[in-house]
């Protein structure tokens, strides 16, 4: 019984990423805390709905998220996980360093643990995004399935007109490789415009594409969404 509670916890706190990462970090220019603060709240409440902030203080805020989990042979039972996001703030003359933390406590039968939880593909763009939206950034402008399909990472939108867009890549496209290697992840360097070749599987078919991500200026509209 505690196998099967423990795997089904397991595949909840890593249900978005087959890739862990260390604790992202992004160096924001120019920015006040509140600025930064209240982007962040923004961002995080809109990409997930069931987020509530638990708290705040002088270095940031604490974002907890509550999920049941169904286990045994037919689901009878119920497991209560909360994750806590901590986003840090650290002041560094005009700039800010900003990085994110995250623990899931299991609640079962009365008890709690906690268990750290490694950072994911999806918290390091969100801390690119964040950075981009007040220093800019360079983006191929696509969103993808951070699960491994069929040998890569499924395209399921396209920014109009992005990089992606102008290449001819198109939601359901899987990247296979980045510069010949199998992919292992999409985490791209946005402060740097690097030319790259994405092997692309549509089908039963290949393609490579040779693709360079286009600038996008700080607090365009390009952010309404989160690209890479």
């Amino acid at each position: 019984m505690i196998k099967k509670i423990f795997l089904t916890f397991f595949m909840l706190i890593t249900l978005f990423s087959s890739i862990c990462f260390a604790n992202p970090q992004v160096t924001i220019n120019n920015i006040t805390k509140k600025e930064l603060s209240d982007f962040v709240v923004k961002t995080v409440l809109r990409l997930y709905p069931n987020a509530m902030i638990e708290n705040t203080h002088e270095y940031g805020l604490t974002f907890l998220m509550t999920n049941q989990v169904s286990w045994g042979l037919f689901g009878q039972n119920t497991s209560t996980v909360e994750n806590r996001i901590a986003v840090t703030f650290v002041e560094q003359n005009k700039n800010i360093i900003a990085s994110v933390s995250e623990t899931a406590t299991l609640i079962e039968y009365g008890l709690r643990k906690v268990y750290p939880v490694e950072a994911t593909q999806e918290q390091l763009i969100v801390m690119q995004y964040v950075k981009g939206y007040f220093n800019g950034m360079y983006a191929f402008g696509a969103q993808y399935n951070t699960k491994k399909k069929n040998g890569g990472f499924q395209i399921v939108n396209i920014q109009k007109d992005s990089a992606f867009h102008k290449a001819g890549i198109m939601p359901g496209d899987i990247v296979i490789a980045i510069n010949g290697n199998k992919v292992k992840s999409m985490i791209f360097d946005s402060t740097y415009q690097t030319t790259m070749r994405f092997t692309i599987k549509r089908g039963d078919q290949e393609k490579v594409y040779i693709i360079t991500p286009e600038y996008i200026p700080p607090k365009s509209s390009f952010f309404a969404e989160v690209f890479i």
